[in-house]
């Protein structure tokens, strides 16, 4: 059986950066659906005061650490484009020094 190498050595880096964006992006959604149900509940409140207050506050910390949440990830997506073929370069050699190494301790191969 013959074996296939495969050369994505940054996959799992894209895989965590697709992750972090679906998070984050669910936290966003979140945050907005909160704003509306915050909204209603104020405007169903006769001046709701400190409760207001206190879901207004918690509604804007979520937001922010959404989105902020966010512009990380779209920041760490710019500088992994930025280094893919390093890393890839990185990931073959040592793919590469694995597998020489495995070869040379198997011990049918050249010493």
């Amino acid at each position: 059986m013959t074996r296939i190498y495969h050369g994505d050595h940054t996959a799992h880096l894209r895989q965590q950066l697709q992750d972090r964006a679906l998070y984050f992006g669910a936290g966003t959604v979140v945050a907005v659906c909160a704003a509306f149900a915050n909204w209603f509940i104020v405007s169903r409140l006769d001046g709701g005061g400190r409760l207001a207050a206190a879901l207004w506050g918690l509604n804007i910390a979520l937001g922010l650490i959404a989105v902020l949440g966010l512009c990380v990830t779209a920041l760490s997506y710019l500088i992994y484009r930025l280094r893919r073929p390093e890393l890839d370069a990185a990931g073959a050699e040592a793919v590469g020094e694995a597998r020489a190494r495995a070869y040379r301790n198997r011990g049918d191969g050249p010493s």
